[in-house]
């Protein structure tokens, strides 16, 4: 019973353990600038860091504000850039964004599909 029950705590230490603290997602979708109602195709990253709820969002600074079993809601700006501002949610079972970025050049909104990159076969 003992060695049953020790068992069990390692498998859970193990599995606690394995989580990772940073999740890189590759997303694909569409970019619509908000003056010209323009789409175009576009290739993005989010970085998430589990533990400080920041990352990233296309190389720009992110905070999570909330993050829930089903949803995760993102907003940041960028000392280095200071008019530029994002914010988004993104869909924790399916892997929807939808992000809107401001800055002084323009209004964007994102509409992405992001799951973790592909891992190699071996």
């Amino acid at each position: 019973m003992l060695r049953e029950g020790l068992l069990a705590l390692l498998a859970v230490t193990t599995m606690a353990q394995a989580q990772p603290k940073t999740v890189t997602l590759a997303c694909e979708g569409t970019i619509e600038f908000i003056s010209s109602r323009q789409q175009t195709p576009i290739s993005a990253s989010i970085i998430i860091d589990l533990t400080s709820k920041t990352g990233e969002f296309d190389g720009h600074p992110i905070r999570f504000s909330s993050v829930t079993d089903t949803h995760a809601s993102f907003s940041g700006d960028n000392s280095e850039a200071p008019s530029y501002r994002a914010s988004g949610t993104i869909d924790r079972e399916t892997g929807a964004v939808v992000a809107f970025v401001e800055s002084h050049e323009s209004q964007e909104m994102y509409s992405l599909k992001c799951k973790p990159p592909a891992q190699r076969i071996f």
